[in-house]
């Protein structure tokens, strides 16, 4: 976490950089991908926006923020960022993006934005030497069934405005024309099979993380219960002794039992529309589905969502569940190069009877909403992580086998050391509260590449001695049950795991309020929320708590409470039994 003071200076000198050509725009939007997609969204901003401080007038740059906003911020965003351009003396090559941007985010070409920035863009290309240049490319941007259309209005009637060709033939996107295309098929053509008893779970990995850790509890639960006659797994990624199969053991599963998805699977003609990273798995999962037949298909996550739901509907699955685990604003999965793309497919999907979203939290579902601008209804469902966690060992054992005395206040926490955790300003809370509470322990269970930063701020503050760092852990209760307070300093959350998994414990949780961290625990009872990025805030509080024994105990005992009444995996497997089983 950068500070003001140095965030100004970076900025200060990543702008010089771009001012005197060391750094070209197309460099920076390389390296901005870049950084969004190792997580280091913070560094990626500051870069994004100290170039277009020295540029203004880059529409390279300004395309590449319309891109992220979409996948990290949302419409509201894009329409603000669209306005502050049509605001100004933009040229035609910036307007293009705008137009572009906007139609790709499904504003409709009637809204008011929509048609002013249309206008614009007509009222710059008019007599412009690249004129037609600029237009092929504008139509090319929204995909080549749209380009087509466009091309054909123009011949038939060329003094049409812009506004109103847009108005007739639509928008598009690449990857969202083949949904179309699905969906077309999919009216005409009667389902192709009869389904068998059957569940066929999609999924990225089995890495260390709280999705990746219901996925594994969900297959093993199917796998070894009555509810089907056969479960089947399948995952982009695995390794059963690798970081990818970390939760293999939990599923109960060895390498023979995983379907593989490879790349390089020779794609046939129902795949021909997809992108080639994506038409490869998605053939091979359309075999699987075409020779097993599944009564259900169960995906986790947008990309994985993606594939699985186009391979299930085009095999003609009855039901296509894509399960959603965290907000829009930083999507999770590690394969996500088409996330501009998901609102117009998503828009797609939901149209369709087969098909039904599920989200880990309200918060998630609404988000979801806003990004793919669809109406938040009952279509889109939410289903809370479910847990079954044991009664975990008594306080003053799980201390002392870390080496702490049972009066020593432990305020821990469970997390990826990545940018969007922002484990560096947990450090600057840690550093707040030692002041008034010398004696306290930091315990920090995780590993990530912001691991070793977090340690050195600690030893910088000298209190490098109060840290507690086990890394990567099977044993999470143990750690769990070690702890006084919890804290979670997450930029974005869809339903934080560790905060249900501490209260569990009988851990009370301190958490920003972002996302659907407030789902997780009642506020003022087994919990409190503080403003994001407000360490005060969760120094403070900490601090009060602690000092104040009998309302401390009082919060222990309402926050396993509460995590057992609304988080067991009873509850859970039940609401999703019915969700698989309902028509």
């Amino acid at each position: 976490m950068l500070s003001d003071g140095d965030g100004d200076a970076v900025a200060a000198s990543l702008a010089g950089l771009v001012r005197k050509r060391f750094l070209t725009h197309g460099e920076v939007a390389r390296r901005t991908d870049a950084l969004f997609d190792d997580g280091y969204s913070e560094l990626a901003w500051l870069l994004l926006d100290a170039a277009q401080s020295a540029a203004p007038e880059s529409h390279v740059l300004a395309g590449r923020r319309f891109r992220r906003l979409g996948t990290e911020r949302g419409l509201g965003a894009i329409r603000d960022y669209a306005e502050k351009i049509l605001q100004g003396d933009a040229s035609a090559e910036m307007l293009l993006h705008v137009v572009a941007a906007l139609g790709k985010a499904g504003i409709d070409p009637a809204d008011s934005l929509a048609i002013r920035a249309g206008e614009a863009f007509e009222q710059a290309t008019a007599g412009h030497p690249d004129e037609r240049q600029l237009r092929d490319r504008l139509y090319a941007k929204m995909g080549y069934d749209a380009l087509r259309r466009w091309r054909a209005i123009e011949r038939s009637a060329p003094d049409r405005s812009l506004r109103a060709i847009v108005s007739e033939a639509g928008w598009d996107d690449p990857l969202g024309q083949a949904f179309d295309r699905l969906a077309v098929r999919i009216e005409s053509e009667e389902p192709s099979y009869e389904p068998t008893d059957r569940l066929l779970l999609v999924g990225n990995s089995l890495a260390c993380g709280g999705m990746e850790r219901v996925l594994a509890k969900t297959y093993r639960h199917y796998a070894e219960g009555s509810e089907f006659e056969a479960v089947d797994l399948a995952l982009l990624q695995f390794v059963e002794a690798g970081s990818t199969g970390f939760y293999a053991d939990m599923a109960g599963v060895k390498a023979a039992d995983v379907l593989l998805l490879d790349r390089n699977y020779p794609a046939g003609d129902k795949v021909h529309a997809l992108p080639a990273n994506l038409a490869g798995r998605t053939q091979q999962l359309i075999h699987h589905i075409e020779r097993t037949r599944p009564r259900v298909i169960h995906a986790w996550n947008d990309q994985v969502g993606v594939l699985a739901a186009f391979a299930g509907l085009v095999a003609g699955c009855p039901k296509v569940i894509v399960h959603f685990h965290h907000t829009p604003v930083v999507p999770l999965s590690s394969l996500t190069g088409y996330a501009d793309s998901f609102p117009a497919v998503y828009r797609t999907l939901i149209r369709q009877p087969a098909f039904q979203p599920l989200f880990c939290a309200d918060a998630a579902a609404k988000a979801y909403a806003q990004w793919w601008n669809v109406q938040a209804d009952r279509r889109l469902r939410t289903l809370y992580n479910g847990f079954d966690w044991p009664q975990g060992r008594p306080k003053a054992a799980a201390k002392a086998a870390l080496g702490i005395g049972e009066d020593v206040p432990v305020i821990g926490t469970v997390m990826r050391f990545h940018d969007v955790k922002q484990p560096l300003l947990w450090a600057e809370a840690a550093i707040a509260l030692a002041a008034p509470l010398p004696g306290a322990r930091f315990l920090m269970v995780g590993d990530g590449p912001l691991q070793a930063e977090t340690a050195v701020r600690f030893a910088e503050a000298g209190i490098g001695d109060a840290l507690i760092m086990p890394g990567q852990v099977e044993n999470v209760g143990d750690y769990y049950a070690a702890m006084d307070v919890f804290w979670l300093t997450s930029k974005s959350e869809g339903l934080p795991n560790v905060c249900v998994e501490a209260q569990f414990f009988g851990v009370p949780v301190i958490a920003f309020d972002v996302g659907g961290m407030g789902e997780t625990f009642v506020d003022g009872e087994t919990g409190a929320l503080v403003p994001p990025g407000d360490i005060e805030a969760l120094a403070t509080r900490t601090a009060e708590w602690l000092a104040d024994g009998a309302k401390a105990g009082q919060m222990a005992q309402a926050a396993r409470a509460f995590a057992e009444r609304t988080f067991s995996a009873e509850r859970y497997f039940t609401e999703l039994t019915d969700i698989y089983r309902a028509p």
